[in-house]
């Protein structure tokens, strides 16, 4: 990271992955604007985030199912974030909020030069075809999961696929410094507290579970870098911690894109 502050903008700042990076990324000394559904939820997630440290946070409220073009746009020009974080979900109503209003926010912040990161918060299920480094068992469980929950996993796919399309974009117009990063971790596992410390980033088993701890700190650690892009799926039960296992993953160019069309997905954005 350069040594001008950070400002990052968090889409779906209520949720636990988000509240998990933003007390992260205040502790470094970041901005961080955070964005909530209510602004009921500003005092909530203050107290729960505690002592900011050196870092500054401000709130905005969005409704993301009413998000379009031009109100990403809106926002992004009112805050002027050099990254932005997509973080909100919903099991509800997946195709509008992980897929449309995602994908808007990709869109309306590749556009702009200032934005030099976008991260999403995904899920290792978002893909087209069985990752070719999975056994079988594991092909036939990620099968499961995206026939179980098909809107789901279509809209994650979808915002994935266009989040590298927008990062390829940008490649091939100069800009060899932006940076395009979907995070997708395994399902989060429900027993403890904290991070396990040990962990798996790049290509995972599509059976397992990961701790939200954990997954936050691999997202901040890929933000810090400069040379951090594409699919990282992320699990626990690894053997390095997490800066060591994303150095691995990104100074071995590893990409859990591998195995979809990539020539496909770069042709989506034009």
């Amino acid at each position: 990271m350069s040594t001008t502050v950070p400002r990052v903008l968090v889409l779906g700042g209520n949720g636990n992955v988000a509240k998990l990076m933003t007390r992260l990324m205040l502790a470094k000394g970041w901005h961080v604007i955070s964005v909530i559904r209510a602004p009921s939820q500003s005092a909530s997630l203050s107290i729960s985030l505690g002592s900011t440290n050196s870092g500054h946070l401000d709130f905005r409220t969005v409704d993301f199912l009413s998000t379009t073009s031009s109100s990403a746009k809106d926002l992004l020009q009112d805050v002027r974030p050099d990254i932005i974080v997509w973080a909100a979900a919903s099991m509800s109503q997946p195709r509008q909020i992980d897929g449309a209003a995602a994908k808007a926010y990709t869109a309306a912040g590749a556009s702009l030069p200032t934005v030099k990161k976008i991260l999403s918060i995904s899920a290792y299920s978002a893909r087209r075809k069985a990752a070719p480094w999975w056994s079988k068992a594991d092909a036939e469980y990620w099968k499961h999961e995206v026939t179980s929950y098909p809107d789901i996993a279509n809209a994650k796919t979808d915002a994935d696929e266009h989040l590298i399309a927008w990062g390829n974009k940008r490649a091939r117009e100069g800009d060899a410094t932006f940076q395009a990063i979907a995070v997708r971790p395994v399902w989060y596992g429900s027993g403890g507290n904290g991070s396990e410390g040990k962990v798996v980033v790049g290509k995972t088993p599509a059976r397992g579970t990961v701790r939200r701890e954990d997954v936050a700190s691999i997202a901040v650690a890929l933000l810090e870098r400069s040379d951090a892009r594409g699919y990282f799926d992320v699990a626990g039960g690894g053997t390095l911690a997490v800066e060591k296992a994303v150095q691995k993953a990104v100074e071995e160019n590893v990409d859990a894109i591998e195995g979809e069309d990539v020539e496909r997905i770069s042709a989506l954005v034009s």
